[in-house]
């Protein structure tokens, strides 16, 4: 059976916004491992549209 992981971009005060915090080098570190791990990827539709830039 394989994981299924949820990544969920919220700030300390609970907003959903994935555009409301600043990412370290840290955390782009930990995301690439998931993302370079995982043999599916789904994302919803705003992050989809937002891969384009």
């Amino acid at each position: 059976m394989r994981k299924v992981i949820a990544a969920f971009n919220t700030t300390i005060d609970g907003n959903c916004d994935h555009t409301a915090g600043i990412a370290d080098q840290e955390l782009h570190k930990h995301y690439t491992s998931l993302l370079e791990n995982a043999g599916k990827i789904l994302y919803g539709r705003i992050t989809f549209e937002l891969m384009q830039y």
